[in-house]
């Protein structure tokens, strides 16, 4: 199964693909689906939104969004279970899950719109790549447990969904 954005709208990036995407890889706990997209990693976040904190079991979900070619993200081996929802930032989004061990693998966030991305879970990465952006991001403050500490600077920290 391969993942693409709709070929009417942009993926999260409008230019041409460049010699700096290289394959990314990745796979749920009990190696049952397996992914793969040529692309980089725009940034690396912990999102600390309701949903991100329920789907982890934690205060927060790490997250990497991703810009990819125009082949989008092709699981390899076996499918994701997907779940239509509605993300905390109002847009209707597709959530990813390993239906045998419950890893959660992706959001795509904005489905249909011209907005539209996906974050891959940073946990279900294989080797991120050594140019990546290392938890770069705090997303969704407005939701953070008090009780849980900043890892980023306040010019890290955006209360919901940063534009870049």
């Amino acid at each position: 199964m391969r993942l693409v954005p709709d070929h009417r709208t942009p993926g999260p990036s409008n230019s041409s693909p460049s010699t700096t995407y290289k394959p990314i890889t990745g796979h749920c706990y009990c190696g049952a689906i397996e992914w793969q997209l040529v692309g980089k990693v725009a940034f690396t976040a912990n999102c600390h939104c309701k949903t991100c904190q329920c789907l982890a079991g934690s205060a927060y979900g790490s997250t990497s969004l991703m810009v990819y070619d125009d082949k989008g993200i092709e699981f390899t081996r076996g499918q994701p279970k997907v779940f239509h929802d509605t993300a905390d930032s109002g847009n209707p989004t597709q959530r990813g899950f390993c239906s045998t061990c419950g890893t959660v693998l992706f959001n795509h966030v904005s489905e249909g719109r011209k907005d539209q991305h996906w974050a891959m879970r940073t946990g279900s990465i294989v080797g991120i790549p050594a140019a990546s952006p290392m938890m770069d991001k705090e997303i969704f403050m407005k939701s953070k447990p008090a009780w849980v500490p900043s890892v980023q600077s306040p010019g890290n920290q955006y209360e919901g969904m940063p534009d870049d």
